[in-house]
């Protein structure tokens, strides 16, 4: 069984940047493989530019998942070309 990552709901999150400029740009969900879905994935702008996809914390403030750098970098490729499919299908052009 592969674990293709696949971006499945991605929504704009509307959030200012912090005081140390990290922004929260979206929220998604992903599907690795048929069998498992992790569920409010953070997209996160940083102050550099860079952009770093984070699962969700647990209620105690531990991490949900560690990922290798590739892997979480793959993911937050995906995030990006979802969440700017996302804005132009939402998008109105002015005639």
């Amino acid at each position: 069984m592969q674990l293709e990552p696949r971006i499945l709901f991605i929504r704009e999150t509307g959030e200012s940047p912090s005081p140390k400029g990290f922004r929260k740009i979206a929220l998604f969900d992903v599907a690795f493989g048929d069998g498992f879905t992790a569920h409010d994935w953070r997209l996160v702008e940083t102050p550099t530019g860079g952009v770093h996809a984070y699962a969700p914390d647990l209620k105690n403030g531990a991490k949900s998942a560690d990922l290798a750098p590739a892997f979480r970098d793959l993911i937050a490729d995906l995030a990006v070309k979802a969440l700017g499919a996302n804005l132009a299908l939402h998008s109105t052009v002015a005639a």
